[in-house]
């Protein structure tokens, strides 16, 4: 089996559209491979791939995640770590986010924060995330040191809707009808939290019933 065609583009790349260091815009090229077997006559099959070029530097790609639902009070994970940066040995160094829409990113750092909103929003939230490079493709001035002045950065934004952080509601089921000395059977469903019943009789006193499940048998 032979191989071959690894190096002609199909359609060929026309010379205006050829990557050089004059451009950072990205060059789509499709790269065809012909595989061709011993058999006579010989057969052979092809495959494609679309192989995208670019000359450096390129800014950082911000990814801010969401919309994100979070409830007041209550930490909640804000996500950036889809930004990326495509240029080899090119890293993102830095997250700063933007929580209030003024403008300035300066009310959290990293990929991952973790934001506790203090009042629920009603309508949603506007918030921004800048990520930096490190310039390491971008040395402008050629002294070797990568400046902050040249480090490139990008922004994306997204939406946080903020939730009251309402108390829980209590369930007791019924109204209920037992005979005395009978059992029933009480419904906590929707209130899981363990809840304990006090009920007066005449003749056995008064008895107490703890109800840390969904339904509990009750005897009085």
């Amino acid at each position: 089996m032979t191989y071959s065609s690894a190096e002609y583009c199909d359609p060929p790349v026309p010379p205006e559209t050829e990557p050089n260091s004059d451009t950072a815009l990205l060059v789509n090229i499709t790269v065809t491979l012909r595989v061709t077997d011993n058999n006579d006559p010989a057969q052979f099959d092809t495959d494609t791939v679309n192989v995208v070029v670019a000359v450096p530097p390129h800014p950082p790609v911000a990814d801010a995640g969401g919309p994100y639902t979070c409830t007041e009070d209550i930490p909640c994970a804000l996500d950036g770590s889809g930004s990326f940066d495509i240029d080899p040995t090119d890293s993102i160094t830095s997250y700063e986010w933007d929580l209030d829409n003024d403008g300035e990113y300066d009310d959290a750092t990293g990929a991952t924060p973790a934001i506790v909103f203090p009042d629920p929003t009603g309508v949603p939230l506007n918030i921004g995330l800048r990520v930096f490079d490190d310039a390491v493709l971008n040395d402008v001035d050629e002294d070797g040191v990568q400046d902050p002045k040249e480090r490139l950065s990008d922004t994306d934004f997204t939406i946080v809707t903020v939730l009251p952080n309402n108390p829980p509601v209590s369930a007791h089921g019924g109204p209920y009808t037992v005979n005395e000395g009978s059992s029933v059977t009480l419904s906590t469903a929707a209130a899981p939290a363990i809840r304990t019943a006090t009920r007066s009789s005449p003749t056995s006193g008064t008895s107490t019933t703890t109800a840390p499940s969904a339904t509990r048998l009750a005897r009085w």
